[in-house]
């Protein structure tokens, strides 16, 4: 059954790849009482509380993961919001955000 934001429940792994990345973000992006936020796609790297170092490579983890696809260095340094992800997601040839 999905949450309020469309998102199945964590360990399940949506088909639609905008609701999969939602999912990745509202996963890892958890606060300290391990509830997802509100809105996963509204975050920002060292705006949102628990978006920490670990947290953010937790987060290229799972994105990688989830889409079967490799971040370079660069990808990884740039990624600092959920329209970052959407754009070197469909860089490496996914087609989320449409």
């Amino acid at each position: 059954m999905a949450d309020d934001h469309g998102a199945p429940p964590v360990g399940e792994v949506a088909v639609d790849p905008d609701t999969r990345l939602r999912q990745v973000f509202a996963e890892c992006l958890l606060d300290e009482n391990g509830n997802a936020p509100p809105d996963p796609t509204a975050g920002r790297r060292g705006e949102t509380s628990g978006w920490d170092s670990v947290t953010h490579l937790q987060l290229v983890a799972r994105i990688e993961e989830c889409f079967s696809v490799e971040l370079d260095i660069d990808d990884i340094v740039e990624l600092e919001s959920y329209a970052d992800a959407v754009s070197i997601l469909r860089k490496l040839g996914a087609e989320v955000g449409a």
